[in-house]
């Protein structure tokens, strides 16, 4: 079974700054999620480092690193 973004909550995450912050928020929703960012700060958040329990997506929603979701 496929899962998309709608199934998962999404933190925004304007810069570099804010990403702990979105972290602890996407722990306390269930430490499953996707980070939203701009596309122009993309060169800052380096993916390879986001766990595997996060994704990425841009301002527009398109998802740029799929987040891993346990088999329930």
């Amino acid at each position: 079974r496929q899962m998309c973004i709608r199934d998962r909550p999404v933190v925004v995450a304007e810069s570099t700054k804010d990403l702990d912050s979105a972290f602890a928020k996407l722990d306390e929703a269930g430490g499953h999620g996707y980070i939203a960012t701009w596309r122009k700060n993309l060169f800052a958040f380096n993916t390879k480092l986001l766990s595997k329990r996060y994704g990425l997506i841009d301002e527009n929603g398109n998802l740029l690193k799929a987040a891993r979701v346990p088999k329930n």
